[in-house]
């Protein structure tokens, strides 16, 4: 073993693998509570466990919402025990929300602390004062753009330059990271600026698992039920970037169990 005498750390995973992710809704057949049959639900299935599969095997896979436009949704990962997350990227089937809620407990959903707002326009959704003119703001309009109308990515640093944080091992610093539970509010739905016949792909995407390779844009497929008018969130990738919170004593952490798709009560 390679922690033979030393401290170890196990490597970094995406914490919704092999974890169930709850919604408020989904078109999805593999529950009582899900509605396949309504109208903004296509025929495939689109349950929220496509958001955590491997986007290297599975990169056309995603979860679709069964809210009706107007209505909010909510995606929330719950983990057994407490971990480290040093980020959150989250990929777009549908444009990305005017107005969105990052939050974390470290209770377990006892008590939930607000990470990052999102939103087109901070100040007029949450009376706050935007960190592209404001550095160190809750809020941020980085993310919130209709634009791409697919494709379009959120990210968010549990550590990130207006977070305060000088030293990265430090007490304030754990704290920071620590987390049981993810809880993200889609609040605000928005629609595509520009026809189905010119949505494209990002020239390059900036993630680092969904690699890019085009030298120019590609035209979105537009079936007669386009899912990007269908529903008014579609996600197709979910990663919080994390590991055990071990103090340097474990090699391997592991998922407690196979994750599934769950509906909120």
């Amino acid at each position: 073993s390679r922690c033979v005498g030393r401290a170890c750390s196990p490597p970094m995973g995406n914490l919704a693998s092999g974890r169930s992710l709850f919604t408020l809704t989904s078109c999805c057949t593999n529950s009582s509570s899900c509605l396949p049959t309504q109208p903004r639900c296509l025929a495939e299935l689109h349950p929220p466990a496509l958001m955590a599969d491997d986007p290297f095997i599975h990169p056309d896979t995603w979860w679709g919402s069964a809210a009706a436009t107007g209505e909010q949704e909510e995606i929330r990962l719950d983990l057994e025990t407490r971990f480290c997350m040093s980020h959150v990227v989250m990929l777009f089937r549908s444009p990305r929300p005017a107005a969105m809620r990052m939050e974390r407990s470290q209770d377990f959903g006892q008590t939930w602390e607000t990470l990052k707002l999102f939103a087109r326009n901070c100040t007029e959704m949450f009376g706050l004062p935007d960190d592209v003119s404001q550095p160190g703001s809750l809020c941020t309009s980085r993310y919130s753009n209709a634009a791409p109308c697919s494709r379009g990515e959120i990210i968010f640093r549990s550590i990130g330059l207006g977070s305060g944080i000088v030293d990265p091992y430090s007490s304030e610093a754990l704290s920071r990271l620590t987390v049981t539970n993810l809880r993200i509010q889609l609040l605000k739905s928005q629609q595509c600026p520009i026809s189905k016949s010119q949505r494209s792909v990002p020239e390059q995407s900036n993630l680092p698992f969904l690699p890019t390779t085009h030298s120019r844009p590609l035209t979105v497929p537009t079936p007669s039920s386009d899912p990007l008018d269908s529903t008014p969130f579609a996600v197709y990738s979910l990663l919080a970037k994390g590991t055990c919170l071990c103090h340097g004593h474990a090699e391997h952490c592991l998922p407690e169990n196979e994750g599934q798709d769950s509906l909120q009560p």
